[in-house]
């Protein structure tokens, strides 16, 4: 991935599996990320 240092990152599913993988890797690059998840807890 490149440098995302300072975009904005959309994650839908982001709180396990493939979508919490893209957030921790798009944190990792400086990015500002909302992830979405079904429910509150996750």
């Amino acid at each position: 991935m490149g440098s995302l240092q300072g975009q904005n990152v959309v994650v839908v599913g982001g709180s396990r599996g493939v979508g919490r993988s893209i957030v921790e890797a798009a944190l990792g690059e400086g990015a500002y990320v909302l992830a979405v998840a079904r429910g509150a807890e996750a």
